[in-house]
């Protein structure tokens, strides 16, 4: 008998939950033919409009006269902004159009509906702001603001408001999740866009110029002021959260091609958690970039400007094939902890950290032309080929292996408290080679070329003319025996082999090990 009344318990208990599945799903069945309609809390939001922009939205209600704007902000929430020129069924005018394709649920307490704010802030300024619908579930959010300028004809334009004149307009976008187009697609007799100057800030969005965006119209930013006619801007600014910044446009530089950019203006590209990612990205002459990547990565396969500068680099990685002119890492409020790989560089390489909130960096630089600095203490430098000057100052514990080419012209100067120095000379040694360090050892490589006279001393902070050297016990010389018969002493090293020019000097202030070995040219790795 409790058998049965239990079994008839669930019974009807099932039939009480369907019941009650079915009523929910009448009430979204009935909501979704009822965008708007509230039912159990909840309403339902659905669109498929276009929405061109022709007058604005304050008391003044004035026509929008495309060709006299010269400067366009927008911003929005999760709709994508996409900048075009070319031939559309839909959009045959030039002006702003609004697509609203999104569609979802929402509460109905907290339901935000489509709504924009279109007005000038100035006699050629105009300002756009979209709220798209929200929701806890949506279907779609296909919400586009397009910027287009028609390619049809004249006379089938629409005369009364005007021509959009791209070359002459500075665009700022700012969106929380939507995506930024600049340039639109190629198909549909498109045609290139070319701004006066071009600022994007987003959230998540990525930030994409594409085969029709063309740079050659941005104007240098030293001819661009803000209202007060004091604060520059810069003409090409690109930031993003956590969102990607790329170029789907071909461009081919010093015979070398690749997806990217090619400016002729200072530039800016920040990313906090996303990737700057391009396959070229060169500046003409004298033109400076500024890059700033905290937790994401930047690959850039060939870099060119006059001066990068990576600022804020928390734990970024950067990779760059190949880089023309100096690239500088600097920290101005954050630690500076960047993984770094740069294949060839072709000018200056520095890095600073702030002392006062560290930093832990990798540096690994295959070859370099010009200077390095590394200001940092702790973390890694890797140099497999430098040509010129190297000053490393390091307070802590850095890994250091620097190895100089056979052509070197510079001097060396390592300052490191408890890390380990190795260093090679693959032919010359030069004049002023200077190693401190406190706990580490000396490691040294050379080939049969190298000259030098090496003097040890150790790191007790005594004056020059009261130091005392490093005792021959401490110091391993594998040189070969033809070097050292001549001079049977390891301190001071005097090493006078065939090679050509003036014996270099090295000096060494350690209370660790000293070792000098001799390799062959082909043992140092140069990849």
């Amino acid at each position: 008998m409790a058998g049965q009344i239990k079994k008839g318990f669930f019974f009807y208990f099932g039939l009480f939950v369907l019941l009650l599945i079915t009523i929910f799903f009448i009430c979204l069945v009935i909501m979704i033919f009822n965008p708007g309609k509230t039912l159990l809390w909840m309403q339902y939001f659905s669109s498929n409009s276009y929405i061109k922009l022709e007058k604005t939205t304050d008391t003044n209600q004035a026509d929008i006269d495309w060709s006299n704007i010269t400067d366009l902000e927008i911003e929005c929430g999760y709709g994508d902004v996409i900048v075009e020129k070319n031939s559309d069924d839909k959009m045959t005018e030039d002006g702003v159009y609004i697509f609203n394709g999104a569609k979802g649920f929402s509460g109905a307490s907290s339901a935000v509906k489509f709504a924009y704010e279109v007005s000038y802030t100035g006699p050629t300024k105009l300002n756009l702001t979209v709220t798209e619908p929200n929701g806890f579930l949506y279907f779609s959010k296909d919400f586009k603001i397009v910027v287009h300028a028609s390619t049809a004809k004249r006379s089938e334009l629409d005369t009364e408001h005007g021509q959009i004149n791209f070359a002459n307009m500075n665009l700022t976008v700012k969106t929380d999740e939507g995506n930024v187009q600049i340039g639109g697609v190629s198909t549909k007799q498109a045609q290139p866009v070319g701004l006066k100057s071009l600022k994007v800030e987003t959230g998540s969005g990525n930030i994409l110029t594409t085969d029709m965006f063309d740079a050659t119209t941005l104007v240098e930013k030293s001819e661009l002021k803000e209202d007060d006619g004091t604060e520059e801007r810069r003409a090409f600014d690109l930031r993003t959260n956590s969102g990607d910044i790329s170029s789907s446009k071909n461009i081919e530089f010093a015979g070398k091609s690749g997806k990217g950019l090619a400016l002729n203006v200072e530039s800016c590209f920040i990313t906090n958690k996303g990737k700057i990612e391009f396959g070229i990205l060169t500046t003409s002459w004298q033109k400076n970039i500024l890059m700033t990547c905290k937790s994401g990565s930047v690959n850039i396969g060939f870099l060119n400007a006059a001066k990068t500068r990576c600022v804020n680099c928390v734990q970024g990685n950067y990779l760059f094939d190949y880089v023309q002119g100096g690239l500088f890492f600097e920290s101005e409020d954050s630690i500076i902890s960047p993984n770094v790989r740069v294949k060839y560089l072709d000018g200056d390489f520095f890095l600073s950290e702030n002392k006062e909130l560290g930093g832990k960096p990798d540096v690994e630089l295959y070859e370099v032309t010009g200077d390095v600095s590394m200001l940092v203490d702790n973390g890694s430098l890797s140099v497999l080929k430098a040509h010129k000057n190297v000053i490393v100052d390091s307070k802590d514990n850095l890994k250091v292996n620097v190895v100089m080419a056979e052509d070197v012209s510079g001097n060396i100067n390592i300052v490191n408290q408890s890390g380990n120095v190795n260093l090679g000379f693959m032919g010359k040694v030069p004049s002023n080679v200077a190693i401190t360090t406190d706990k580490g050892d000396v490691n040294i490589k050379i080939t049969n070329s190298a000259k030098f006279v090496a003097n040890s001393w150790v790191n007790n902070q005594a004056a020059e003319d009261e130091r005392t050297r490093v005792k021959e016990n401490k110091i391993d010389v594998n040189i070969g025996n033809e070097i050292t018969d001549n001079n049977p002493t390891k301190n001071p090293l005097n090493v006078n082999q065939s090679g050509s020019g003036e014996s270099g000097n090295i000096e060494i202030t350690t209370n660790g090990n000293i070792k000098f070995t001799l390799v062959a040219l082909e043992d140092f790795a140069t990849a």
